[in-house]
């Protein structure tokens, strides 16, 4: 279990580089975009669908489960205090299980329509023409990531390795 963890930690890692890159490519394209605009009256077309349809994807759904790893989440622990450490243990894992119920629907949702969009070539309508299955596929595998990482935070919950759930 050790190891899959350590696997799953690199490839978190490896996750929120790609989104850390692309929060610089989307200042690079924005300012450009806005110099461009201003200065010459010439912006770069597509300069919001590209952020918001892909850049944005990446930056958020590449990042939650390394956030989720690092504890920087917002959490609220109005009961978590006033329970005894056992039930705040089975309420961590209720919440992880009831969290992975809900994302794992959620990225097959998004899987079966970027499939639906990538065999029907669905594009987007605008300027670009872009096909939109893409950003799909990357909330479905950043959701992926995240149902892993609650797995493996309520598998740490059952053998006492998760400091939040830890006498103190």
């Amino acid at each position: 279990m050790d190891r899959f963890i350590k696997y799953h930690n690199k490839f978190d890692d490896f996750l929120v580089m790609i989104a850390a890159g692309s929060i610089f490519l989307m200042m690079l394209l924005i300012f450009s975009d806005v110099l461009l605009r201003n200065l010459f009256n010439s912006p770069i077309i597509g300069t919001v669908e590209i952020t918001g349809e892909y850049l944005m994807a990446i930056i958020v759904y590449f990042s939650i489960s390394y956030t989720l790893k690092e504890r920087g989440h917002v959490s609220v622990d109005l009961l978590k205090d006033k329970v005894s450490l056992g039930w705040s243990k089975f309420f961590g894992i209720v919440t992880n299980l009831l969290a992975i119920i809900a994302f794992v629907a959620l990225g097959i949702a998004n899987f079966g329509m970027g499939m639906d969009y990538f065999s029907n070539g669905i594009t987007s309508r605008g300027l670009l023409d872009y096909p939109l299955w893409p950003a799909l596929m990357i909330i479905s595998l950043g959701l992926l990531s995240f149902c892993v990482r609650l797995l493996i935070d309520s598998i740490n919950i059952l053998r006492n390795k998760n400091d939040q759930y830890t006498q103190e």
